[in-house]
């Protein structure tokens, strides 16, 4: 079976920090495991590039 992999799988997946880093991987690891395809449409690349490049400031005002 294929799945859909959303925008937020692959953030949590790639964000260092994120509390939820590890269960992203490992989710992503145990469907690549069991056969699975894994797909990511058009728009998700779109919304990672934009989140990923977005200016730290505009997400956290206060981080400077």
């Amino acid at each position: 079976m294929d799945y859909l992999i959303d925008t937020n799988v692959l953030l949590r997946a790639l964000a260092m920090r994120n509390p939820l880093r590890l269960v992203a991987r490992q989710t992503i690891k145990a469907l690549l495991q069991g056969g699975a395809g894994l797909c990511v449409a058009p728009q998700n690349l779109v919304e990672l590039w934009n989140v990923c490049t977005r200016n730290i400031e505009a997400i956290n005002p206060t981080a400077m």
